[in-house]
């Protein structure tokens, strides 16, 4: 297949499954002898958020919800800063997984993100409108209703935002078999040269399971993976 008509096809194929994610990041071949080789293309999520502006992996609300307990509160006022924990921290360990099986990812790729993806959860602000999904926040994360619920403004443009992302978690297996799809049509159009490499990894970071969908969940994610 004619690289660029192969180019096309695979943008064709991944704008139905993610739209208005940009594609223009796409880098290919290197240079032999000062002429272009082309031996590989390789597509990821670029590190500027605006990027994700126009896909479904992009927050532009201005306040999120963080319900937690006095002592990271106190921690929070000590230090004037709020942390990023890796995904070692999460409480459900099994979080990575849900999505990023579908990808086949090697035990050093699997580690690599494990130890250098960065995130911390809030909810949206309407969860305070709803008195059942509240309820469920303060058992689950805010102390039995011992703890604080703290609303933060989001004082810049996201849009602005370089190395971190911002996005409403995206729940439930019937989302996750967009990668899988993905992944079919990349194993296709792998059938000839050039190959086509894919690295989704950071967007694997806002999928989780259905069971955590009364969360309404965001999340802000920071990738410092050495092996992408």
């Amino acid at each position: 297949m004619i690289t660029n008509k192969k180019l096309e096809k695979f943008k064709k194929g991944r704008l139905g499954l993610f739209p208005g994610l940009d594609t223009t990041h796409l880098k290919y071949g290197n240079v032999v002898d000062g002429e272009e080789v082309w031996k590989n293309i390789h597509f990821n999520i670029p590190p500027e958020n605006n990027n994700l502006e126009r896909s479904p992996y992009f927050y532009n609300k201005p306040t999120v919800v963080h319900f937690s307990n006095i002592f990271a509160l106190n921690s929070i006022l000590q230090e004037q800063s709020i942390r990023l924990y890796n995904l070692h921290n999460l409480n459900d360990p099994r979080e990575f997984t849900f999505a990023s099986k579908v990808f086949s990812l090697s035990e050093p790729l699997i580690k690599d993100a494990k130890d250098n993806l960065y995130l911390i959860s809030f909810c949206e602000r309407e969860i305070l409108k709803n008195a059942s999904d509240e309820f469920n926040m303060w058992r689950f994360y805010g102390q039995n209703g011992k703890g604080l619920a703290i609303v933060f403004s989001i004082a810049n443009d996201p849009s602005n935002w370089r190395d971190f992302h911002i996005s409403k978690v995206v729940y439930g297996a019937d989302q996750r078999k967009k990668f899988v799809k993905l992944l079919d049509l990349v194993a296709q159009l792998n059938e000839t040269s050039p190959q086509i490499n894919v690295d989704f990894g950071k967007l694997c970071a806002f999928h989780k399971s259905k069971m955590f969908e009364i969360e309404k969940e965001v999340r802000i994610v920071f990738d410092r993976r050495e092996k992408r």
